[in-house]
């Protein structure tokens, strides 16, 4: 999985990316699972996606309010900076604007992306 910024600059975007990496540390996603990466390998930028192993992160994602956690830590970073995520999956993508977006969403495509990916 693979999560992403909209209407932010390279900077910005590799900022909340780090941002939102450090915050799942935090709840317990092993080190290894995250990843920061390029949006291309063209790009001077130092890395503006954030990717996310899931299999790696099964601890927390099944521990009690693991999707919950990771979920919070995601629409907290939307709302705070007002900013558009992309999530991307292995055969999906979603966008989740600020104005619209809800916790509820944002699990159930963890969810969905977990069950997916494993």
């Amino acid at each position: 999985m693979e999560i992403s910024f909209d209407g932010v600059s390279a900077a910005e975007a590799g900022l909340l990316a780090r941002e939102l990496s450090i915050e799942l540390k935090t709840l317990g996603a092993p080190s290894k699972s995250l990843q920061i990466k390029r949006s291309s390998e063209e790009n001077m930028d130092l890395g503006t996606l954030l990717g996310v192993d899931l299999s790696m992160m099964t601890e927390l994602l099944t521990a009690a309010g693991g999707v919950t956690a990771f979920a919070q830590s995601i629409y907290n970073l939307v709302r705070k900076n007002s900013v558009t995520v992309h999530i991307h999956g292995l055969e999906n993508s979603t966008v989740i604007p600020p104005k619209t977006a809800s916790l509820e969403q944002i699990e159930e495509i963890l969810r969905r992306l977990n069950k997916t990916d494993n």
